[in-house]
């Protein structure tokens, strides 16, 4: 990880997804379920992508009071560019809090082959931040999140729907982080 926040390197997870895979005695359209909803929740964009927001909120320098962060945030393993705006709000010895305000939208529809047939899916949505870090360290102590995302999916061809069938999605999510600082080895 650099001083910044920014995550270097992360590499592994997609091994073990593969041997939790493995299991004997899984249909193929339950396995392809099953990897899918590991990759989304936890692979390594769906974890850089929460990395970003909840530790990569560092201004460039420390005297900064108001900054900007564009991160590439990963929602249904879609990649959305997202731009994040912080603002110091207080500042006492031990205590960082800071503010932020979170913009997601997908520049084009992501066009996907479902087992429904061929869909189209845009993403927007916003997302806000309460953080409280260690003024020493930087290191969060604490942040509530609210993110609100709305994904409308298009129905390009299909056999089981209607060509033009629009079909939104809207998800709100609640994320209370809480970091500590553990003792080194």
């Amino acid at each position: 990880m650099e001083s910044s926040g920014e995550l270097k390197d992360m590499d592994g997870l997609r091994r073990v997804f593969r041997e939790m895979g493995s299991f004997p005695g899984t249909d193929s359209s339950e396995l392809w379920v099953i990897l899918e909803t590991l990759e989304e929740a936890y692979g390594p964009n769906s974890f850089q992508g929460l990395f970003h927001l909840f530790v990569g909120y560092f201004p460039e320098l420390r005297s900064m009071t108001n900054w900007t962060r564009y991160v590439t945030y990963y929602f249904n393993t879609k990649p959305v560019d997202m731009v994040n705006r912080y603002t110091l709000t207080r500042s006492t010895d031990e205590l960082l809090t800071i503010q932020g305000l979170g913009m997601l939208e997908s520049e084009e529809a992501y066009p996907e082959t479902l087992p429904m047939g061929k869909v189209a899916s845009s993403v927007s949505g916003s997302q806000t931040y309460d953080y409280h870090a260690d003024r020493r360290t930087g290191w969060l102590k604490t942040c509530v999140s609210r993110q609100r995302v709305l994904i409308k999916t298009t129905v390009l061809e299909s056999d089981l729907l209607p060509a033009g069938l629009e079909i939104p999605s809207y998800t709100e999510t609640l994320f209370e982080v809480k970091g500590t600082i553990g003792n080194p080895l």
